[in-house]
Order: structure tokens, then C-alpha cells, then sequence
């Protein structure tokens, strides 16, 4: 992303016309959308990992309520507490500071 934006900077005229030779002479305006964008992609990456579970719990939920004939009975008031049960079960909290925490473990390992 980091190139894509330095090409951008270059079409608009706003730096010199020397190459980028090492990663010290990368611009900061190069840096920062592409460090915005790259924990946009992220972000919306842990977020549907959490929200996929989510949605098979309401979807089994309703199919069940639904073959047992309850069909006035809300499906939320069912899935939330199976929801909250099986966040704390499967130990959402370290799962989710795992992903994010692992992301910069491994930009520093490799960088």
C-alpha cells in the first residue's frame, strides 16, 4: 500500500523527483493512509470472525424455534444467553487481544 500511495504523491507533484531508495526516505503521508487502511483491513477482519458465530447461533436458534412450532416466541430472547455463554466459554476476550495483539508480534518479527 505503502507504493501505491508514493505513486499517488508523485502523480500530484507534492515530492521531488528522486526515487525511494531505502525505507527511510518513505514519506509520512505514504505511511499514514497506508497504516490507516491496513488496520481498517483488520479491524473489519476480527470483527467478522466474531460476528460469523454469532450469526449460525441466531440462524440454528430460529430454525429450531421454528420446527418446534414457536413461531410467536423472539429468537433474541433464546440466542442472547447462548450468545453470552459461548463468548465466555470459547474465552472471547483473549481470543479477540490475541488477534490484535499478534498482528504487530508479527510485524516485528518480520519486518
Amino acid at each position: 500500500m505503502v507504493s501505491f500511495f508514493e505513486k499517488i504523491q508523485k502523480v500530484n507533484g507534492s515530492e521531488d523527483n528522486e526515487e525511494i531508495i531505502d525505507d527511510d526516505n518513505i514519506s509520512i503521508f505514504s505511511l499514514l493512509p497506508a497504516y490507516a487502511l491496513s488496520e481498517i483491513k483488520s479491524a473489519f477482519i476480527i470483527g467478522f470472525y466474531i460476528y460469523l458465530p454469532f450469526v449460525v447461533v441466531d440462524l440454528v436458534i430460529s430454525s429450531v424455534l421454528l420446527t418446534l412450532g414457536m413461531m410467536m416466541m423472539s429468537p433474541v430472547t433464546i440466542s442472547t444467553p447462548i450468545k453470552l455463554i459461548l463468548f465466555v466459554a470459547m474465552d472471547g476476550w483473549t481470543m479477540l487481544s490475541k488477534g490484535l495483539i499478534l498482528q504487530y508480534f508479527d510485524l516485528s518479527i518480520n519486518p
